[in-house]
């Protein structure tokens, strides 16, 4: 993924529920409430659905600055956008495509 749009945290999230059809309210957390938490939800070895490095990540950057050639130069990358690469998944492609999801026996 290196699009050349800068996505914030919730536009990410905006993105996703628009491709994969969901409905999911959102509550913004401060990180001076929930960085506490999750250190010690991490320390205690509780299941909680980010942990404390993944938390840091989410506020630093990872950018592909300016001129994206260096990606296919150096790396042979070609960049993608977010919105492109969620379109590989089969259930973004069914919405995109307006079939409906299938159905799991059990």
């Amino acid at each position: 993924i290196g699009g050349p749009h800068k996505l914030t945290y919730n536009r990410v999230l905006e993105i996703l529920c628009e491709e994969f059809g969901w409905r999911r309210a959102r509550i913004n957390v401060p990180m001076g409430l929930i960085r506490p938490v999750i250190d010690r939800a991490s320390n205690w070895r509780l299941p909680t659905p980010i942990n404390s490095d993944e938390l840091t990540m989410l506020f630093e950057e990872s950018i592909v600055p300016g001129d994206r050639s260096a990606l296919r130069e150096v790396f042979g990358i070609e960049p993608n956008s977010f919105r492109s690469v969620l379109q590989r998944f089969p259930r973004a492609r069914r919405r995109a495509e307006g079939r409906p999801r299938g159905r799991r026996s059990g």
